[in-house]
């Protein structure tokens, strides 16, 4: 089957691995290219994708997806066209109306908060792993180790202080920007209010002792255009 697909999230994973989804912009069904997992170097074969290419390729349903991952399609990589990059306003307006308006909404109460103040979900349960949502704010950092990290609340009320901001241009900026202050260049790019953020549920892993879990990450915030993460 041929769909044309959004691509909301380019997102860095473990290892070389990269998770690429966005949306069918007619329908606002969430789609994530699973099988294979796209690698950096296929990224590099076709040319690059980023959030905002709209493109088509020959993809399935997987029969039976793992709770909440059920956006995961197999696809066919060789088949991937890139028929154009969507400007922003074109872009914010698809997500506007593709869009929740808290985290609960998207994903159902949290399972509770890791040591880092970041929240976490069952695995093996729920409708979805990827969504739109508006918030009232967002505001960006970078901790001690160097990671981007969020802090949002949403338009339910809901505080969510520490997410790690996945965004695989915002990940791997020293490789291609070493010498700037990227907690400044990040407030710049990102930070606002009352904007649209993607938000997604990890496969399920356990940092610490407790069972694994699916954790909240912020893909992608919709804030301006992109102007020194692309």
């Amino acid at each position: 089957m041929t769909r044309e697909i959004l691509l909301l999230d380019v997102t860095e994973m473990s290892g070389a691995h990269v998770c690429v989804a966005g949306i069918d912009p007619a329908s606002c069904e969430q789609i994530r290219l699973a099988d294979p997992t796209p690698t950096r170097a296929l990224l590099r074969r076709l040319g690059g994708l980023a959030p905002g290419d709209l493109i088509v390729v020959d993809c399935q349903p997987l029969r039976r997806p793992t709770p909440p991952h059920t956006e995961d399609v197999r696809w066919n990589p060789a088949s991937i066209v890139k028929i154009r990059t969507l400007e922003f306003g074109e872009l914010y307006a698809i997500v506007s109306r593709c869009s929740f308006p808290s985290i609960e909404d998207a994903f159902g109460p949290a399972a509770g908060t890791g040591a880092s103040g970041n929240h976490f979900w069952p695995p093996g349960r729920g409708a979805r792993s990827l969504a739109t949502v508006f918030v009232k704010y967002v505001r960006t950092t970078v901790d001690d180790r160097g990671t981007p990290r969020v802090a949002l609340r949403d338009e339910g009320g809901r505080y969510y202080r520490s997410v790690p901001f996945q965004d695989l241009a915002v990940k791997t900026h020293s490789e291609t920007c070493g010498s700037c202050d990227v907690a400044a260049r990040l407030r710049e790019e990102f930070d606002g209010n009352g904007v649209f953020v993607r938000v997604g549920l990890t496969r399920p892993y356990s940092p610490d002792a407790r069972p694994p879990a699916c954790w909240l990450q912020v893909t992608n915030v919709f804030a301006r255009p992109r102007a020194h993460f692309r």
